[in-house]
């Protein structure tokens, strides 16, 4: 069997849980000899980790008469938090929280007053219960990363969230944007003790609202710059292709370029929309009608939105 716990440690790097880390080195050194206590440490450890959810949301893992929820109720709560709202959904994962709660509270050393006479628990039991651990927070980072921390209230540092959230050009971008006072003329940054001190950082760390808003602003003229940039590579590798099709420069006219879907992933801008162009067919200056043709585009956008390069082009019912 692969390691249970290893996704786990994810949540210890989000969250900075060092408890977290710990129990989690418990249960694997547990597993290797498959001592009952496996259970334990893993139970503690999904508590844990629906709790730094929950935490982290700004929302209460307490009953009203001041206990901790237990297991069940817990990843329950995580789940729904977490925007899993399909009812059916949260039932069967709290479903499954409940049956390992049940085989740690009747089986296990740690368990409520167990019997002397109870046999202990054995290899597979604990196999099903860590199994089922893993699978448990497998959901929950899948629902965490679909999610996203919520900003307003996150206790995530302002370097987590930007890698986690991909958000380095938008916080560059509010970083220019927005007024500051400055030591030395032309370094938007402020310096204390040698320390970077980013405006985004600042307002992260102090006025998280103003810093959503600005965020915000931020990612839509982002956003806008990057459209613009994009149309030109999109007209020249629509000329490639009509250069292709045995068409020369002054044998089409480009009317508009529309960019109706892009993406980013890994540096790679996956781009599509439509051209408005016309053909002159018999190269004698009579254009025909206006035709509007799809394309597909890939971008790399490795060296930032003012240096793309364009690595394909394709057109569909191009004349």
């Amino acid at each position: 069997m692969s390691n249970p716990f290893l996704r786990a440690y994810e949540f210890e790097k989000r969250y900075n849980l060092e408890r977290l880390r710990y129990t989690l080195e418990q249960a694997e050194g547990a597993l290797k000899d498959f001592r009952p206590e496996t259970i334990d440490w893993a139970k503690s450890a999904l508590e844990t980790i629906c709790k730094a959810i929950l935490e982290d949301r700004g929302q209460e893992y307490k009953s009203p008469d001041g206990k901790f929820l237990e297991l069940p109720k817990l990843i329950k709560k995580a789940c729904t938090a977490l925007g899993a709202r399909t009812e059916q959904l949260v039932g069967n994962i709290t479903g499954l929280a409940q049956a390992i709660a049940e085989m740690r509270n009747k089986d296990t050393v740690a368990g409520h007053g167990l019997e002397g006479y109870r046999p202990m628990i054995g290899r597979t039991e604990i196999n099903i219960f860590v199994s089922t651990f893993a699978n448990l927070v497998e959901i929950l980072l899948s629902l965490e990363e679909a999610a996203g921390p919520d900003l307003a209230r996150t206790k995530l540092s302002f370097d987590e969230v930007e890698s986690g959230l991909d958000l380095a050009a938008f916080n560059e971008e509010l970083d220019e944007a927005i007024s500051v006072r400055l030591g030395e003329e032309g370094d938007r940054n402020i310096y204390v003790g040698g320390k970077d001190l980013r405006p985004s950082f600042l307002m992260y760390q102090y006025d998280r609202n103003a810093y959503l808003q600005e965020l915000k602003a931020a990612k839509e003229r982002w956003q806008e710059n990057t459209i613009a940039n994009l149309k030109p590579l999109i007209a020249e590798g629509v000329a490639v292709e009509f250069g292709r099709l045995g068409r020369g420069a002054d044998d089409f006219r480009i009317k508009e370029i529309s960019i109706t879907q892009w993406g980013i992933r890994d540096d790679l801008a996956r781009v599509s929309g439509s051209v408005a162009a016309s053909v002159d067919p018999d190269a004698d200056g009579e254009f025909g009608r206006e035709d509007v043709l799809q394309f597909l585009a890939e971008v790399n956008m490795s060296a930032g939105q003012d240096s793309m390069i364009l690595d394909s082009l394709a057109l569909t019912n191009a004349p």
